[in-house]
């Protein structure tokens, strides 16, 4: 299995009109999901961010550098838009290679609504004529469906959050939230509540099924 988790910051929330500023990544592979999980909290995922002049500089809403914190100034010293795109294209391209088979393996992106980004970075890829799905699987691995998923099996959990997005449930797992909002600090609050999620939810499951308390049927 191999996971691409990722965050863009953009100049806005459209993804036609507005670009990605800034997208940080960091890779995955694992032969044993669940092997993995056991030991992921103690690894540091590698965090790549690439910043980078968005493809209509005359698009930038105000409101969304607010939320980013990134200023006019510094977009103006980022990189050109297509080195960045090489750059992140390359490094997709090769993450997918088996080097076994000679063929390109797909890939999950991982992300908090990660809809949102997956439709930013299709489209930039798209402007150079490059298709993300070569290298990803079409539907990412979107961590608040997690994060419903487990409301949904132990309500009482999150019963007290006001709200679903990542920094609240961040707060939750005890996750630091320094620098939210940065798409490199962002990639890897998302990292860790995957892994939080994901074990909490095979927990309930396993003492759910180990209980013999239960009727049979539940089991089936």
């Amino acid at each position: 299995m191999k996971f691409l988790f990722l965050d863009t910051e953009t100049t806005g929330l459209d993804p036609i009109r507005n670009g990605i500023l800034t997208i940080s990544y960091g890779f995955v592979e694992t032969d044993n999901f669940l092997e993995w999980l056991e030991t992921a909290e103690k690894e540091q995922l590698r965090i790549k961010t690439i910043k980078m002049k968005p493809l209509n500089p005359n698009n930038i809403d105000s409101k969304a550098l607010k939320v980013n914190g990134i200023k006019l100034d510094d977009i103006n010293k980022f990189r050109g838009n297509e080195s960045a795109l090489i750059e992140f294209n390359s490094d997709l391209q090769a993450f997918a290679h088996n080097s076994l088979t000679s063929t390109y393996d797909k890939i999950d992106v991982v992300g908090y609504n990660v809809e949102f980004d997956m439709k930013f970075i299709k489209n930039w890829l798209k402007y150079y004529g490059l298709d993300l799905f070569d290298f990803v699987n079409y539907r990412g691995i979107d961590v608040m469906n997690l994060v419903i998923q487990l409301r949904m099996l132990d309500p009482s959990f999150l019963n007290d959050v006001p709200n679903l997005k990542q920094t609240t449930i961040a707060k939750k797992f005890n996750i630091s939230i320094d620098d939210a909002h940065t798409s490199d600090a962002d990639t890897n609050i998302c990292y860790k509540l995957f892994i939080g999620i994901n074990k909490k939810i095979n927990k309930i499951i396993y003492e759910f099924k180990t209980n013999k308390n239960k009727p049979k049927e539940y089991f089936k």
